[in-house]
């Protein structure tokens, strides 16, 4: 049995969960390798899991909804404003999505685009997430020192998303590039979907307009869920850049559960379940 147990006290891989996948003729893992996505990510606590049961049961007007949470997560996490995922790969689009189309419709009806925009990159931080850039019709353009962004036409640039857990070990200094974007009026999207949120925020207090958390992995909330962290004015474009609109990220759908289960789950985190989480996994 996993040590892995919830702030509830109780285990996440119970005989019932297990007889589930039996019943369709596959035989459960032993999870050893952490909150890897292949292998499931996190099981939700029991305090999640009643939050997201208790929402499924009613019915919300989800734009009222974004609002109370959003308010929520920025007092919670210091950001300006925030909104709950469909996972972290789904921020990083809607993220995109925002920095180039903000809240304009007509803007917002071109997308995806053609390649009329540039996100640029670290040559050095690399990721197979660059597909939810691409998706937004953006290329995404690596480079090498921060000077290179003097060689480019800035009006192409729709944004800069660099990796959280890359960012110590890169030739681009964070407070070089964060000062830079600021000068030439670039948003600054910083991916930390690998790792744990911590409050303060480092990224966002050095620089950064838009922070991505997983609502899973750590924090053991809905698997499916992210969070999209930061500047106001960016956060409720990618909103509208989201579900429910009609608009580009409509396949992006989050569920009121999901919404609710993410909150709960950084809540408990923030307020003293990460401390309890490092120690069992050290355990």
């Amino acid at each position: 049995m996993s040590l892995d147990i919830d702030c509830d006290g109780a285990p996440h891989d119970s005989p019932a969960a297990g007889q589930v996948f039996r019943d369709l003729g596959l035989e459960p893992i032993i999870n050893c390798t952490g909150v890897r996505t292949s292998y499931g990510g996190c099981n939700p606590t029991q305090s999640v899991i009643a939050a997201m049961e208790a929402s499924g049961r009613g019915f919300v007007v989800l734009n009222e909804l974004a609002e109370a949470i959003g308010r929520k997560l920025a007092a919670l996490t210091g950001a300006e404003w925030g909104l709950v995922t469909a996972g972290s790969a789904a921020a990083i689009s809607q993220a995109v999505a925002a920095c180039v189309a903000s809240n304009d419709p007509e803007k917002m009806l071109k997308l995806p685009l053609r390649g009329e925009k540039v996100v640029v990159v670290a040559a050095d931080q690399r990721m197979a997430y660059e597909h939810a850039i691409r998706a937004v019709g953006c290329m995404v353009l690596p480079i090498g020192h921060v000077s290179d962004l003097d060689q480019l036409p800035i009006e192409n640039i729709a944004a800069i998303c660099v990796v959280a857990s890359d960012i110590p070990k890169s030739v681009l200094p964070f407070e070089e590039i964060a000062l830079r974007t600021k000068q030439l009026g670039i948003p600054l999207i910083v991916d930390g979907a690998g790792e744990a949120p911590k409050v303060p925020n480092v990224w966002l207090q050095n620089g950064a307009d838009l922070l991505i958390h997983s609502g899973g992995k750590y924090i053991s909330g809905p698997q499916s869920t992210g969070f999209l962290l930061g500047s106001e004015r960016l956060c409720r474009a990618a909103y509208l850049n989201g579900p429910p609109g009609q608009s580009f990220g409509r396949s992006m759908k989050v569920g009121k559960d999901e919404i609710i289960g993410a909150y709960v789950a950084l809540e408990q985190w923030v307020m003293g379940e990460a401390a309890r989480a490092m120690e069992r996994w050290r355990e």
